[in-house]
């Protein structure tokens, strides 16, 4: 989408126009979804989530600056603060169960890798799970979606200098549970 139609479609949702609302669902619906579910993981509470982001984002479009970031930088931001909330009102009900997290990915079935590669691959991703989802969703908008320090900054409410400080304790963190996971699997 070029300058001129964003600042189109910006007034057209200023004035609360339908069209415009479903114009920004279908724009940018599926970056903000691709968020979400790898924030939550479960397509069902993905869903709900997605519906809230877009629910706060039509009904605070007044507040929405474009100085200060793009509209898919700002929906982003709604996206990981109610995701982010999201999973802390799960965690507060899997307590109250006392669901062991743990103990449920420990017994997720594994397949067996075709090559080296796909057994890097999988390792990764398995090691990616592994990690806070605020840290995998960092690791997710710097190397999946391409964003910069400052939007990832934006985006979690953060400073520059701290993204790329938390970047690079999370590359440990995975290069330490990938080197576990290997040892794990020669034993």
């Amino acid at each position: 989408m070029n300058p001129q139609e964003q600042n189109e479609l910006l007034d057209s949702l200023y004035r609360h126009e339908p069209v415009a609302q479903r114009r920004l669902l279908q724009e940018y619906g599926d970056m903000v979804y691709g968020l979400i579910q790898r924030m939550v993981g479960n397509p069902l509470d993905a869903e709900e989530v997605y519906q809230d982001v877009f629910l706060k984002a039509l009904s605070r479009i007044d507040s929405y600056k474009p100085s200060k970031a793009s509209i898919d930088v700002w929906l982003c931001r709604i996206a990981y603060n109610t995701s982010l909330n999201h999973l802390r009102r799960m965690r507060r009900i899997h307590q109250v169960y006392a669901l062991d997290e743990e103990s449920l990915s420990d017994t997720a079935e594994m397949s067996e890798p075709d090559s080296a590669d796909k057994e890097t691959t999988e390792l990764l991703a398995q090691a990616l799970e592994r990690l806070e989802p605020t840290d995998k969703t960092l690791i997710m908008m710097f190397y999946y979606d391409d964003m910069t320090f400052s939007e990832i900054a934006y985006v979690m409410g953060s400073n520059v200098s701290t993204i790329g400080s938390r970047l690079f304790r999370i590359r440990k963190k995975l290069y330490g549970i990938v080197k576990r996971q290997n040892t794990d699997k020669v034993k």
